[in-house]
């Protein structure tokens, strides 16, 4: 029997199903057009027109949230690669492993330069990602090489630190009929392996361990997406009698994942208050555990003790230069190197000055009724997940976070794009059908990203958009009035009046309930109301910018100063 013989882009379509992709997210150019049609006619793989470059790349890291490779984005070369360039860098600070295939300009036209193509585009683009790969095609290269360059951009995105791999793609190189089936089955054949910890600093870890009187425990919320961390976290802290903090964004995107107090016993907040910062002083051994962002702005200074930082990425934790030669990095699996060094604890350990403690805050009773109403509303829906791309309002929910119900899954943003939240979350819910997902958006993220809610329209994706309405940029203003400057009207700071974020939804056929954030009975009947419906719906939250009910929310400046 004759073995088949495939295009590049059969071969690049049956790659990526063997790596897990279920969905391809893509707005069509002529370059990937025979890409495009290949991923429609696959079995498998679900192809979807995301209405934007940047909307199909953040689809398709949205998909991949949970799974690395679970999806694909097909991007036009120089004008929708360029377009993406923020969602690419956005999946790249969040660690979202997946590939996101530029069709480029045919091998022999690329050096006139066609209105997509640009000099150098995938190595200077490819700094907004974790890598690049550029596919050549016949004679310069046999099918063999293609299917190994193209297997390793897969690899390399389901590796330790995930992210995002460009993999271009020429349209020739595409459309031409040149690499055997059996090219693939013997690329797919070699497995590579994520880093490995350094058998030296780990046994200097147990030392440090060993003499160690006053541990404490600071996580960065990436850990919380590791399976059986908080487990595994729980157990290591109470052989070390080891207390776990975990770090609090005080501006910016401030919603992500906390800590679990039942799952983790000696859990004593976020690093906030004069108390804990005590606690972090007196400490003789600091252990950081998925550091992105423990520098000075952030947490503070951090005591000069002992450190061990435990980390799935040490580029990002060495950045943040609270290491010096005495103190060790160990880069791997942190579940498997917590739970290493946990069987190398003593099980009987005496449990010194571990305690209860209560993580509410008393804050406003008004702030904490709104963020009440979304929890008790999330308590009733099954697998619920919030998505936050609204700042302001997910920084109110993250000081009110125990009003949430235990297992909620929450997924906020590291990269601080504002209007991302709507493409990625349709990407998100169309991955995980059983999740109940309601995405968190600010005003002015829903008007950046209202490009992304015509496909979650057309799909008919259900998700509830919660959109906090100001009626005007809150953090900014605060950020402003910091500043010593002449006072002025900052209209610039405030929403187009011409625009209503009601009338473009029902524009495109979704339901929407509008309140004002005082009606807490109708904002919850509003959600209930919002569940029920198929498809997206939008209940919009009209809070006045003037008053006080962002008080608390916000630092203007960072604990460096």
């Amino acid at each position: 029997m004759t073995e088949a013989i495939l295009t590049g882009a059969q071969a690049i379509v049956s790659i990526s199903v063997r790596f897990g992709a279920t969905y391809a997210f893509a707005y069509p150019g002529t370059s990937e057009l025979a890409l495009c049609g290949e991923y429609d006619t696959a079995d498998g793989i679900n192809l979807i027109n995301g209405r934007g470059d940047r909307e199909s790349a953040f689809m398709a890291a949205g998909a991949s949230w949970n799974i690395p490779n679970h999806a694909v984005s097909v991007l036009h070369a120089a004008r929708g690669l360029t377009n993406a360039a923020g969602a690419i860098g956005c999946a790249n600070r969040n660690e979202i492993g997946g590939v996101h295939i530029v069709g480029l300009p045919s091998t022999h036209s690329v050096r006139f330069l066609p209105p997509h193509g640009e000099p150098n585009l995938l190595s200077a683009m490819g700094h907004f990602s974790r890598s690049y790969f550029e596919l050549p095609g016949p004679p310069n290269v046999d099918d063999a090489e293609f299917v190994n360059k193209s297997a390793s951009a897969f690899r390399c995105a389901e590796e330790n630190p995930k992210g995002p791999v460009l993999l271009g793609l020429p349209q020739d190189v595409s459309e031409l009929r040149w690499i055997s089936e059996k090219a693939i089955q013997e690329g797919l054949k070699f497995e590579s392996c994520g880093p490995r910890r350094k058998t030296q600093s780990f046994q200097l870890a147990e030392k440090m361990l060993a003499v160690a009187e006053n541990i404490l425990i600071i996580v960065d919320d990436f850990a919380l997406r590791l399976e059986d961390f908080e487990l595994v976290l729980a157990e290591f802290a109470q052989r070390a009698d080891a207390q776990v903090l975990q770090v609090k964004y005080q501006r910016g995107p401030m919603l992500f994942q906390r800590i679990s107090l039942d799952r983790v016993p000696s859990f004593i907040g976020y690093l906030d208050t004069r108390e804990q910062r005590s606690i972090l002083n007196k400490c003789d051994l600091l252990i950081t555990i998925e550091d992105r962002n423990m520098y000075p702005r952030v947490v503070g200074s951090l005591p000069e003790c002992r450190k061990i930082a435990i980390t799935s990425n040490a580029r990002m934790t060495r950045k943040n230069e609270y290491l010096n030669e005495h103190d060790v990095l160990i880069e791997g699996s942190v579940v498997e190197v917590l739970a290493s060094l946990s069987n190398r604890l003593p099980q009987d350990r005496q449990v010194s000055h571990i305690s209860p403690v209560q993580l509410k805050k008393s804050g406003s009773s008004r702030q904490a009724a709104v963020v009440g109403c979304l929890g008790d509303f999330l308590g009733t829906v099954r697998s619920p997940t919030v998505i936050d791309d609204s700042q302001m309002f997910g920084g109110l929910v993250r000081e009110h976070y125990d009003l949430l119900p235990r297992g909620v899954q929450v997924i906020g943003d590291h990269s601080g794009f504002v209007g991302g939240g709507i493409a990625f979350s349709c990407g998100f819910s169309l991955a995980n059908p059983g999740r109940s997902v309601i995405c968190l958006l600010g005003d002015q993220a829903f008007v950046n990203g209202i490009q992304g809610l015509i496909s979650c329209k057309e799909e008919n994706v259900r998700i509830v958009f919660i959109v906090c309405d100001n009626g005007r940029s809150v953090s900014l203003a605060k950020q402003l009035d910091s500043l010593e400057q002449p006072a002025g009207r900052h209209t610039y700071l405030e929403n187009p009046t011409s625009f209503s974020c009601v009338d473009a939804a029902e524009g495109l056929g979704i339901r929407t309930w509008s309140v004002h954030y005082t009606q807490t009975t109708e904002f919850t009947r509003a959600l209930y109301a919002a569940f029920q419906a198929k498809g997206p719906t939008l209940v919009h939250l009209k809070i006045d910018a003037g008053s006080d009910f962002w008080s608390g929310i916000w630092e203007t400046s960072g604990l460096d100063e």
